[in-house]
């Protein structure tokens, strides 16, 4: 027993130094992990009415003209593919942890994020927004979900 206890010791403080403490904010390095070109991987809109799901759509074919590039002075600029050339549009943001708030660098409006997943190859987020239909006098609730690759 005596001969044991010397190794339990030992095999107690390997245990302990092996293991790794989680971090207990998933998204602490969010600030400077987001900096950097994003390109679109895929991205899943579906729309509710009432709480009803009425629509969705699933698209993952995209082109490198497909991408969001974060600045780290909190700047940015998104680009979707088009004819004659990509769609560009500068926009601001601010990030806290999980929290991503897209500034509308025209007319200032705040789109509010809520980022899934973020490592330094992966970008995931979630986004909800209103949609008002005037035709038919109804207000949808769009739910979108964005995949970004670098």
């Amino acid at each position: 027993m005596k001969k044991c206890f010397p190794a339990a010791i030992l095999f107690f403080f390997l245990f302990l130094i092996a293991c790794k403490k989680q971090s207990s904010t998933p998204f602490e390095n969010s600030k400077t992990l987001i900096v950097g070109k994003w390109y679109v991987k895929s991205f899943t809109s579906r729309l509710f009415y009432n709480d009803i799901e009425v629509d969705s759509t699933f698209q993952k074919s995209f082109t490198n003209a497909d991408f969001a590039q974060y600045f780290s002075d909190g700047s940015g600029v998104k680009s979707t593919n088009a004819s004659p050339a990509p769609n560009l549009s500068i926009f601001r943001y601010t990030i806290n942890g999980a929290n991503l708030s897209l500034i509308n660098a025209t007319d200032g409006s705040v789109t509010p994020e809520i980022i899934t997943q973020l490592t330094a190859t992966n970008f995931s987020f979630n986004v909800e927004r209103l949609i008002a239909d005037p035709t038919a006098g109804r207000v949808y609730t769009a739910k979108d979900h964005y995949d970004f690759t670098k």
